[in-house]
């Protein structure tokens, strides 16, 4: 102390002022830290979710709409049961019921993903589990995104998210799948 009673603990308080702002910079520091990686996981987590509506929104309404089948129109799901059960209600010649199928099924993809500049895989799949096989692999061929040549888009990518709408082919027993793969 000096002979005025006032204590000589300025640089003290200086030190405790320093300390103090350090402190109060590190803590913004963190706080800005943990504000950006939830939010980097928050919009990873909206785009997966995304993508998964997205997805799942299409194959149902694909499977709902109608294509030109003869004079009238038909559904998908319709369409996809008579060529499961070897029917053929809507073969219009030049085109069978596969090519028309394929047609729609092209112009929906091209009018949506292709346009949104998504990378997909869209098949028919007849049975679940280990007795899956193609519908019929050689008239109707997986469909792909033509954006990406060269860029597979399947089951067995990382990151992929399937989306599916089953078509029961009562009274025959069984099921058809529409499957829908997005990749990143």
């Amino acid at each position: 102390m000096t002979a005025s009673g006032k204590p000589r603990s300025r640089r003290g308080q200086a030190e405790m002022i320093g300390l103090i702002l350090i402190v109060v910079i590190l803590a913004i520091g963190f706080l800005l830290y943990v504000k950006f990686s939830l939010d980097s996981e928050t919009n990873t987590f909206r785009a997966k979710f995304e993508t998964s509506q997205l997805g799942q929104s299409f194959v149902t309404s694909l499977a709902q709409s109608e294509l030109q089948c003869g004079t009238e129109p038909e559904s998908v799901e319709n369409v996809v049961q008579d060529i499961a059960r070897g029917e053929t209600r809507c073969d219009d010649p030049p085109s069978t019921t596969e090519e028309l199928l394929q047609e729609h099924l092209i112009a929906a993809l091209k009018a949506t993903h292709e346009l949104w500049g998504r990378n997909y895989n869209l098949s028919l799949v007849r049975g679940v589990g280990q007795m899956e096989e193609p519908l019929d692999s050689q008239q109707l061929p997986a469909l792909t995104s033509s954006n990406y040549v060269g860029k597979e888009c399947g089951p067995h990518v990382p990151g992929v998210t399937l989306d599916y709408q089953p078509i029961e082919l009562y009274p025959n027993p069984g099921r058809v799948e529409l499957r829908l793969y997005l990749c990143p």
